[in-house]
């Protein structure tokens, strides 16, 4: 099977915290932060019958600041579901090893930015009023996503 990833065909339908925590001391000097470090983690799954990709995203953000004091840290996981009408034609499902083969890039490509950019907003406002809340989630490309 043969398909085109179509962007009008692919709908997020749920979108979960799983995780969220701040963890800093109460004597943190917020005016010492020079930047923040981020991790990230990506995983998909995926579900031909219910034609649903599975994604969960991993943050673990941690303050860079000139002070001797411990640091801040922040870890957040998401979980989005994207129905994808077309999955069926997108995928080849090998029966040998259970690999599935993405005849289309662009869908994953286009998962991977939309669940990184959604997830930007969400931090933004998960992280108004706290020690990080002038932090907000660098712009990357996409494939740097789907590396991870």
């Amino acid at each position: 099977m043969s398909g085109k990833f179509d962007a009008s065909l692919l709908e997020i339908r749920d979108l979960k915290i799983i995780k969220g925590e701040i963890n800093a001391p109460f004597e943190f000097d917020t005016e010492s932060i020079n930047s923040y470090a981020t991790d990230l983690s990506f995983d998909a799954f995926i579900s031909k019958e219910k034609k649903i990709v599975k994604t969960e995203i991993g943050f673990d953000i941690q303050t860079q600041s000139s002070a001797d004091q411990e640091e801040a840290i922040a870890k957040f996981v998401l979980v989005y579901l994207f129905h994808v009408e077309n999955l069926d034609l997108i995928l080849d499902f090998e029966a040998t090893d259970d690999k599935v083969n993405i005849n289309e890039r662009n869908l994953m490509m286009a998962i991977a930015a939309i669940s990184f950019s959604t997830s930007r907003g969400v931090l933004m406002t998960r992280l108004q009023g706290t020690i990080m809340k002038d932090y907000i989630l660098p712009i990357i490309d996409p494939k740097e996503i789907n590396r991870k």
